[in-house]
């Protein structure tokens, strides 16, 4: 209890040392933990440490042990982004943010802003005909499309599905759980803490970069990238993750629900982040609207920036 106390002093004095003991945190739950729980389910589950190394490569075991990889995706989101969230936010002491005015329309305006960008979104997401490297990075390209079209063969593994159970249980370890872990590391802790050493814009950028890296899928990087930076405005105008997790639930959940409309329906989904490409007049609509609901945002929330 002292030392956490004496961490905590120095992490309040510190944004370095903050940044550094919030990712020793993160590492120590991707390195130590996450195996052990991985090891420990397995063995609920009857898996042998064999067939778990080679599990995300296999599409049949994927389908077979569904509900094994799908507590585990849950379980790390909580004991990585979401333990190192909390606990930064805890040891920094970050509570009692002023109330935001006019709590619902900023609510449901974050969500709106959310959906305005989709065609946005997806205007910057790559595909394999699209995403090419100089031909001396050929290997690498091959790396990256490789493993985009593996990530792809997953989502779609979990998220299709006409059962309605199993879409509830994905909007809770697809949509919802993701939403409020990454938000309390990313924007409760990273942008938080990068705002005590640069300005707010920039820690926005900074943030909203490493949220998109950090999910390792390359073709959709500057996708998530204008993802990131919508949380990360509403964060900035707020001063509360709570807004932040409710709009990226909401865009989890669109997704989530799409899988459960190509299920029921039979039509397969279009390829790409969500809904496949737009023409170019949607995406500059996209373009507009989202800049019209931030300016209403920023006005909505103004006596937040203030304090």
């Amino acid at each position: 209890m002292i030392f956490l106390e004496s961490v905590g002093i120095y992490c309040q004095k510190s944004p370095f040392f903050s940044l550094v003991t919030g990712f020793l945190i993160l590492g120590l739950g991707f390195v130590l933990i996450i195996p052990m729980l991985s090891g420990g389910l397995g063995y609920m589950y009857g898996i042998n440490p064999q067939t778990l190394k080679s599990l995300l490569s296999n599409e049949a075991q994927l389908r077979l042990y569904h509900s094994f990889v799908l507590s585990l995706v849950g379980l790390t989101q909580v004991f990585t982004w979401g333990l190192a969230g909390w606990t930064m936010i805890n040891l920094n002491r970050e509570g009692g943010y002023p109330p935001v005015k006019n709590y619902f329309p900023v609510i449901y305006s974050g969500v709106l802003m959310m959906f305005a960008s989709i065609p946005l979104i997806q205007t910057l997401s790559f595909n394999s005909e699209t995403f090419h490297l100089p031909d001396f990075l050929k290997a690498l390209e091959n790396w990256i499309e490789a493993r985009e079209s593996q990530s792809l063969d997953m989502i779609k593994i979990f998220i299709i599905t006409s059962d309605t159970g199993q879409m509830l249980v994905n909007l809770l370890m697809l949509a919802l759980v993701p939403a409020v872990c990454e938000e309390m590391f990313f924007r409760g802790f990273i942008q938080k803490t990068l705002n005590r050493i640069v300005s707010a814009e920039w820690a926005i950028v900074i943030a909203a970069t490493f949220f998109s890296f950090m999910h390792f899928q390359f073709f959709g990087f500057f996708s998530r990238l204008i993802l990131g930076g919508i949380l990360g405005y509403l964060f900035y105008l707020t001063r509360s993750i709570y807004p932040g997790i409710i709009a990226h639930f909401a865009y989890n959940g669109l997704m989530v629900l799409f899988g459960y409309g190509a299920g029921v329906t039979g039509y397969p989904p279009p390829e790409g982040e969500a809904m496949g490409a737009y023409p170019w007049y949607w995406t500059l609509f996209s373009i507009v609207l989202t800049f019209i609901i931030g300016v209403r945002l920023f006005r909505l929330c103004g006596n937040n920036r203030s304090q």
